[in-house]
């Protein structure tokens, strides 16, 4: 049996060119350095993604309570917009001078 395998590795030798036996070795030697490249490069942004990920994680959560806070005012004028529409579509000299005197407070508030 052994004297088998030797004799068909033998003639399994003999069948392949040295030289592409060479350029298959220098092939894959090349494509193990690119490899060994690339995992480098990979392994270099895990890390400073591993190292970044908490202060995004921070400010992900500070811009979320700012979008939702900023939907809250935004419904807030959204509604007086709409009260202010609806008394003056509805009655405007009975509800000038009084629409007149809030929308002064309130510009008065947002000034100061």
């Amino acid at each position: 049996m052994k004297i088998l395998t030797i004799s068909l590795t033998v003639k399994v030798t003999n069948l392949v060119n040295e030289q592409d036996m060479k350029d298959i070795i220098k092939s894959q030697t090349e494509m193990k350095q690119r490899l060994a490249e690339t995992n480098k490069a990979f392994l270099s942004c895990n890390n400073t993604t591993e190292q970044r990920l908490p202060q995004l994680q921070k400010e992900y959560i500070q811009h979320a309570q700012m979008l939702s806070e900023m939907k809250t005012d935004l419904e807030y004028i959204t509604k007086k917009i709409r009260y202010f529409v609806f008394v003056v579509l509805t009655s405007p000299q009975k509800h000038e001078e009084q629409l007149l005197e809030q929308y002064t407070i309130y510009e008065v508030q947002v000034t100061s």
